[in-house]
Formats: structure tokens, C-alpha cells, sequence
């Protein structure tokens, strides 16, 4: 059974469409993953910053 072209046009449009948007999730995704992985750091280098700073005097 051959597909039609419009058939087959469809399907390019909507896995294109399906790929965009997976794109555009994933870049989300990572920027959200990077600022948890950073915040962490962040808080513990605040800590040690204001512990050491204030335990010298």
C-alpha cells in the first residue's frame, strides 16, 4: 500500500514539529539542571566564605 504524498508530507511536518519541540524542551531542561547544580556549590561556598571570614576575627 503506497502513501499518498500528502500522506507522507504530514508526517515529515509533524515529526519535524515533534523534534522542535523536544529541542526546545531539553535546552530548558538543561538550564534548569545546571542552576540545581549550582545552587548547591553556591550555598556551601557562602558558608565556608562567611565562616572563615568571621572565625578569624
Amino acid at each position: 500500500m503506497p502513501r499518498r504524498q500528502k500522506d507522507v508530507e504530514r508526517e515529515a511536518l509533524q515529526m519535524d514539529y515533534h523534534f522542535e519541540h523536544h529541542r526546545q524542551n531539553s535546552y530548558r531542561y538543561s538550564i534548569y539542571a545546571g542552576l540545581l547544580c549550582t545552587f548547591p556549590f553556591l550555598i556551601l561556598f557562602a558558608l565556608f566564605f562567611y565562616f572563615f571570614w568571621f572565625g578569624r576575627r
